[in-house]
């Protein structure tokens, strides 16, 4: 904890079920050095790039700041942000980003693939409110015994719709999805192709189980 407060260490890639951890100044090694507030403004900023819109409270709990400095924060990055109203409450998005544009998504990977997302997620933890990812009453099923640990999740048409659990084994890993409710036989495959997906990115023999 301490070298990484003192920013000697930070995390980087994974291999296998461990994160490594890295040198930062391997890992950046040509940062850039911002005022205080001109850092809030640039956390704002990254921030809403990666889940905006959003409003500025959920940003406030995501970073653990004070409402003051999430003021600071919106006044330093106002000019690069826009709004949008819904049902009286106002998010907030940039206008622009460094991360490059969204392109198109490939072949059968549209906004009705089953996406097979890794535990912890962004998608549901980068908000204070997460009903419009999940029904409330399934959120038990991804935090089973609501003890901090989320489970990896399957998501169409932006919803949660099930998890799915990994098993390592010394030649191969197994791969067992669990949908709240029985899938069609098009989402099933979906759910099929994301996990293979999932072991082409590893490297590695994936066996998903019905």
């Amino acid at each position: 904890m301490h070298l990484a407060q003192s920013g000697t260490l930070c995390w980087g890639r994974q291999l296998d079920a461990q994160q490594m951890l890295v040198l930062l100044e391997d890992w950046v090694p040509t940062p850039r050095r911002l005022e205080h507030d001109e850092a809030l403004g640039e956390f704002l900023l990254r921030y809403l790039a990666g889940h905006g819109p959003a409003p500025l409270t959920d940003f406030a709990w995501w970073s653990q700041l004070t409402m003051a400095a999430a003021g600071t924060a919106l006044a330093v990055a106002g000019e690069r942000l826009t709004a949008l109203e819904v049902d009286g409450v106002r998010y907030l998005y940039p206008r622009s980003s460094d991360l490059g544009p969204v392109g198109r998504a490939a072949p059968g990977r549209g906004r009705d693939a089953v996406l097979a997302l890794p535990g912890f997620d962004e998608y549901l933890l980068g908000y204070r409110d997460r009903s419009l990812a999940i029904d409330p009453a399934k959120l038990s099923r991804v935090i089973p015994g609501k003890n901090g640990i989320f489970l990896p999740l399957l998501v169409q048409h932006g919803r949660v719709v099930g998890t799915w659990r990994r098993h390592w084994q010394p030649r191969q890993i197994t791969v067992e999805p669990e949908p709240f409710t029985p899938l069609s036989p098009t989402a099933a495959g979906q759910v099929q192709r994301s996990l293979q997906d999932y072991a082409r990115f590893l490297g590695r023999e994936v066996q998903v189980r019905p």
